[in-house]
């Protein structure tokens, strides 16, 4: 096993560069929702900002704000370089770029502050063109030239910018733009709330300006209510703080005036305010299309659009540049700018046939999944990764091992099975299912350099009493009472199957520990096991039996041989007997602790090199990926319901002892094949616990290395018990191998 070397030379300064909240600007929420996310994901990091002001605007901002530039003053660019410089070794800036809100002519001031600084820049791109003027190419060429990385939010930017500026070739990627986590609601259910119960809504939002085209909208309408006679259009946004100062409200005033005219003022809303977010989303949510308006084709993102799908909605969209990329026939409808006509036949298609409509939101819903601005994060988080590691250094994004929780959930008897909140439960007493996985992990800690000898021999010797003390009785036991230390009623009325078999894998494993005390006691417990191994009713008692005796054959027990061939067909056979041509699965239920079931055939055929186990174990785990990624962010099936065959399958609650055994599972694949697709799928598994996951939440506690019991849809389960915590450090060893062959 690998040894853990934690990296002492860190990056511990990140500083985000650009417009931020409270200033009413597309960028300054961008900023403000990655600080966020950053901030989560990285709760040790000093995390700062570095905002600009025009220089007649004075903002109270939040204390992250820590310096302050002048837009049209050069020299507070070099003054915030060189306070940045001071700590230049340790720090990564993330700037955002946008030429309108940098000084100098078309933000050549930003460039001569990337000249200034001493530390990588990570460079996001939010406005590119296909053909700039000399002075926009100049400015731009300086930026290319003082980032480290460049950052795209779309492909065909990415691909635009590269033909533009064939320099940025080798140092441009493309991260989404970030949505927020909302759970997927029907319109239905949020219209009351806006007075809006039977109304066919359709909505617009985002700061005023006459590149919108909403005036395109609103000529759509009377074609669209002669048809959909109930139709209310929302227009919801503050007029664009620059416009005000250019021409105040003519622009609105024209739209209205324009309704007025239509004699439609019953059938559209203004909604004049810059919104918090929350609200936002929800307008979002009572809304049954979506219409973005862009007049601007080459209008490389559009927050709102963003936003919209990823509240689950239809949308009708003109036809810019991010819309042709993300705005497919299954979840909108692309138009020509300025086409009224062509708006107002989409918006009565989509209106006239509800199940379309409906399907087009749970597809859009789906889609966006990889925009969440916890992914986002993450992936930012991922190139700093690749601009820090050229320097030998690291982010900090996986947290250094902390068994605190373990310690104190260890009363010395054995593993306390619940917490109350981070407080261990004595009264929970100990299950012979969380001793058998504690075994496993503190003796894999132990041969990874992360425990020391007798803190492991301490902790194996209390697992190993609760394991012995279970399978000693008569029928065998997984719960032992807290105060008697004898099985209890629960013993009699739940299947322990998957517990046995557990023990089985995890005595095999300690058999072979690198602590000679701990070896000798879990072989004299393997010699006398009153576990049937031959079994294979069930299967995931027999993918634990399956790891545990493909183990003992990887060091060189031949004598597991027969036991290793009879439990891979089995698994195989379960496998052909339930898979069809669309689901391709070991049952006609995917449960829980999937990724073991795959990982286990995929064991057996590294110690075997039996082909049809490879092909099986793989093909699963390929099909598994399948259904609980949805893009880049991870999904565990949710036990209120799992997920069936035909088609039906729960979100929530997630538990942490999926993403562990998907981590096997995908830990399993990179050494049976070496791709290292398996390694990147596994750093999104792992982030599921930084809080890269649907509700973006973080289950790691960082207080005392423990995790949350549950997933819920809005909402975590705060008990940290055992099972939840071996799960996540269990997942952090196998994150850390996989990470250090990601770095060979």
């Amino acid at each position: 096993m690998i040894k853990y070397v934690p990296k002492t030379h860190s990056i511990k300064k990140i500083i985000l560069v650009g417009d931020y909240p409270p200033r009413q600007c597309g960028i300054a929420t961008f900023n403000g929702d990655l600080y966020l996310n950053l901030r989560m994901l990285l709760p040790r990091a000093d995390i700062t900002v570095c905002t600009i002001n025009e220089t007649s605007e004075k903002f109270k901002y939040s204390p992250e704000v820590t310096i302050e530039i002048d837009k049209e003053d050069p020299e507070s660019y070099i003054k915030a370089a060189n306070l940045i410089n001071q700590n230049a070794d340790e720090t990564i800036i993330i700037v955002q770029f946008e030429y309108g809100i940098y000084g100098g002519k078309l933000g050549i001031f930003l460039a001569d502050f990337l000249d200034s600084l001493k530390c990588p820049v990570v460079t996001t791109l939010h406005t590119i063109l296909d053909n700039p003027e000399p002075d926009m190419r100049t400015t731009t060429e300086r930026v290319i030239d003082g980032s480290s990385l460049l950052v795209t939010l779309t492909s065909p930017s990415l691909n635009l910018f590269v033909k533009t500026y064939p320099s940025a070739k080798d140092k441009i990627i493309t991260i989404e733009h970030g949505i927020h986590p909302v759970p997927y609601r029907l319109s239905s259910e949020l219209k009351p709330e806006f007075g809006l119960e039977g109304r066919e809504v359709m909505l617009t939002f985002g700061l005023l300006s006459r590149n919108k085209g909403i005036e395109h909208v609103i000529a759509a309408l009377p074609k669209i209510i002669k048809k959909v006679p109930n139709l209310t259009y929302i227009i919801v946004g503050a007029t664009h703080p620059d416009v005000i100062r250019h021409e105040g409200q003519s622009y609105r005033n024209q739209l209205k005036e324009q309704v007025k005219k239509l004699s439609i003022t019953k059938h559209v809303r203004f909604v004049d305010g810059f919104l918090p977010v929350n609200e936002i989303l929800k307008y979002i949510q009572a809304a049954d299309i979506y219409v973005a308006t862009s007049i601007d084709p080459r209008q490389a993102v559009s927050g709102t659009l963003s936003y919209a799908l990823g509240t689950g909605r239809a949308v009708i969209s003109t036809s810019f540049a991010q819309a042709k990329e993300i705005v497919s026939p299954e979840v909108g409808r692309i138009v020509p700018i300025a086409d009224p006509d062509a708006l107002s036949r989409a918006a009565i298609e989509l209106f006239t046939d509800p199940s379309l409509l409906e399907s087009m939101g749970r597809a859009a819903y789906a889609e966006t999944r990889s925009m969440l601005w916890s992914n986002v994060a993450d992936d930012y988080i991922r190139s700093l990764d690749q601009v820090a590691s050229a320097a030998s250094k690291d982010t900090g994004y996986y947290p250094e091992f902390n068994w605190d929780h373990l310690f104190a959930m260890s009363d010395g008897f054995g593993m306390l099975q619940f917490a109350k909140g981070s407080k261990p439960d004595p009264a929970s007493g100990y299950t012979l299912d969380d001793n058998s996985r504690a075994l496993q992990l503190v003796n894999h800690a132990y041969t990874a350099g992360l425990m020391s000898a007798p803190q492991c021999l301490e902790l194996s010797n209390q697992y190993l009493q609760i394991i012995d003390i279970c399978l000693a009785q008569k029928p065998t036991a997984n719960y032992l009472s807290a105060k008697t230390k004898r099985p209890t009623r629960q013993n009699q009325v739940e299947n322990l199957h998957d517990s046995m078999a557990r023990a089985f894998y995890a005595l095999q494993t300690a058999s072979n520990a690198k602590l000679p005390m701990v070896r000798k006691r879990a072989k004299q417990i393997l010699s006398i096991l009153p576990i049937d191994l031959t079994n294979t009713e069930y299967i995931h008692a027999t993918a634990q039996k399956l790891l545990g005796a493909s183990s003992a054959l990887s060091h060189g027990d031949e004598s597991i041989l027969p036991l290793v061939i009879k439990l891979a067909r089995s698994l195989v056979k379960a496998y052909k007997a339930n898979s069809t041509e669309d689901w391709h699965w070991f049952d006609s239920t995917m449960t829980y602790a999937s990724g073991q079931l795959s990982a286990s055939l995929i064991e057996a055929a590294r110690v075997t090199g039996n082909k049809t186990y490879a092909n099986i174990g793989l093909k699963s785990l390929e099909y598994l990926c399948s259904r609980c990624f949805m893009g880049q962010v991870y999904v565990p099936v949710g036990q209120d319901g799992w997920c069936s065959a035909d088609g039906t399958r729960a979100l929530f609650d997630q538990q942490a002892e999926d993403p562990f055994s998907m981590l096997q599972a995908l830990e399993s694949a990179y050494s049976l094949t070496g791709k290292d697709i398996y390694i990147k799928r596994a750093h999104k598994v792992f982030s599921w616990f930084m809080g890269n996951n649907l509700v973006g939440l973080r289950m790691y506690d960082d207080d005392n290395g423990g995790c949350k019991d549950g997933l819920k849809i809005q909402s975590t389960n705060k008990n940290e018990g055992a099972e939840s915590t071996l799960s996540y450090l269990g997942a952090r060893l196998i994150a850390e191998r996989l990470r250090t062959e990601d770095s060979l």
